[in-house]
């Protein structure tokens, strides 16, 4: 859920003192697309690359080109959660999807927001619904390290 969120996410993490982070997202999120045998939905706001916090981003953009990939355009600051539901899910049902693994950028465990924690509680509305835990970007993953870097 919104692959140009892995910008932000990458640049949260380097503010709280780790650099890797947004790049271990990116290898496993690569990983996952080019072995899932099924269709790849990658839902995105379209954002521009060429910030430093983009590399990671731009990394999987290039290692996913010949990967067919379903783009579809939503931005939660300017388009509608419900619209996006129902576009989605009457696309998932044409394309006659029967189960759905989610991953992408913000989860929480406890269900208490982020886009790709939404994405999920839309999706188990009508689908079996899982998620891969190593390609989510967690809030818990920034302040994990925000914690072990003030440890000192």
């Amino acid at each position: 859920m919104h692959l140009s969120t892995l910008d932000s996410y990458t640049y949260q993490a380097r503010e709280a003192g780790d650099e890797s982070v947004g790049d271990l997202l990116a290898d496993a999120l690569i990983e996952e697309i080019m072995k899932h045998e099924g269709p790849v939905y990658i839902v995105d706001q379209g954002w521009s690359l060429g910030r430093r916090e983009s590399r990671p981003r731009a990394r999987i953009l290039e290692a996913i080109q010949g990967r067919p990939i379903e783009w579809i355009r939503f931005d939660e600051n300017t388009d509608d959660w419900d619209e996006f539901e129902h576009e989605l899910i009457d696309r998932l049902r044409q394309d006659k999807i029967k189960k759905v693994a989610v991953g992408g950028i913000w989860y929480q465990d406890d269900f208490g927001g982020g886009c790709a924690t939404e994405l999920f509680l839309i999706l188990k509305k009508y689908f079996p619904t899982q998620v891969i835990d190593r390609i989510l970007g967690k809030e818990t993953d920034i302040e994990e390290i925000w914690e072990e870097e003030n440890e000192d």
